[in-house]
């Protein structure tokens, strides 16, 4: 029998993935992210144009300090290894489950760093990956303190409001990402926001139906007594959860390294597909991480800035050469 394990598991599994759609949008939603940062001198001009306010010398000022720098310090520890991994002569079919991981934590903490700037993150919600998605959603998604694709976000997971927001931001656009799923590929900047803005509108509706999951749960909602009021109730929930970048970020690493990883390596593969996909990783990666080196060294200062890069030639053994 060709492919025993994998009939096996489509005989148990009734929502077991098929191999073509199975990475295919997670794929896609990288080399859009790549298309839109490509350009290194426009995105070294777009990040001179990002302005967040000096934060304030209060009784946390210290402790918002050393984690932000911490934080960004962890963002480049995965980014060195996403850099050494491809550097590496190992086959991108061995690596790319790591480098996906690499990638996520290199965004992620990347994030917590930038937050930093803005406000203090304790034990508890704000140091989950929800949590630090909201804080995000919340305070960068703005072209002011962002790079395009790293600040385009959906305030509501409402369908209707959720909805009239992408088909604003597509500009009367009818590509999608289903356009791109065969032979196409993504060539221009319209055709990458265009994928960007689907697995935006993907992720909101995913978040959509597991709120409508967990409402249903809930005593206050079990009390309601007309449609109407539970409705209402429902809009309230959904509009209290914005949808930014780190929400499509998780969404990626829950997709390919849990849900759809067993395609990677097993079956055919693309192998040049591949190549570009961990490519695509490090320069996304590298681009969000430079985003959050803005905010912190405008955030704490150049003082701290400087004092932070010396610490980093004379202390840091990683072999990448980041920060300068």
């Amino acid at each position: 029998m060709t492919q025993w394990l994998y009939q096996k598991l489509k005989a148990v599994n009734k929502d077991q993935p098929e191999k073509h759609f199975a990475n295919s949008a997670s794929v896609l939603w990288m080399r859009a992210l790549a298309k839109m940062l490509e350009d290194e001198a426009q995105v070294s001009k777009n990040l001179d144009k990002i302005s967040i306010n000096t934060v304030s010398q209060d009784s946390d000022y210290d402790f918002k300090l050393a984690h932000g720098y911490e934080a960004l310090y962890k963002s480049y520890q995965n980014y060195n290894s996403l850099v050494a991994l491809i550097k590496s002569d190992i086959p991108s079919v061995d690596i790319v489950r790591t480098a996906i991981v690499n990638w996520y934590y290199t965004v992620h903490f990347s994030a917590k760093a930038s937050i930093y700037t803005h406000q203090k993150i304790r034990e508890g919600k704000q140091n989950t990956h929800a949590g630090v998605a909201k804080a995000w959603a919340g305070q960068f998604s703005t072209d002011k303190k962002n790079l395009s694709p790293f600040a385009l976000k959906v305030s509501s997971v409402e369908k209707a409001a959720c909805e009239k927001q992408i088909a604003k931001m597509k500009s009367g656009s009818k590509i999608n990402m289903n356009h791109f799923h065969g032979e196409n590929e993504i060539e221009t900047a319209e055709d990458a926001l265009a994928v960007h803005l689907s697995y935006l509108n993907g992720t909101a509706t995913g978040k959509r139906k597991d709120l409508q999951k967990r409402i249903k749960d809930d005593k206050e909602y079990a009390l309601l007594a007309t449609s109407h009021e539970k409705r209402k109730y429902t809009i309230k929930k959904w509009d209290k959860n914005p949808i930014g970048f780190l929400d499509l970020a998780y969404r990626f690493r829950v997709k390919t390294h849990y849900k759809d990883a067993f395609f990677f390596g097993y079956g055919s593969n693309d192998i040049e597909l591949l190549e570009r996909f961990v490519t695509d990783l490090e320069l996304v990666a590298r681009s969000f991480l430079k985003v959050s080196s803005r905010h912190i060294r405008t955030g704490f200062g150049e003082e701290n800035w400087g004092q932070f890069v010396e610490d980093m030639e004379q202390e840091n053994k990683l072999s990448t050469n980041f920060f300068h």
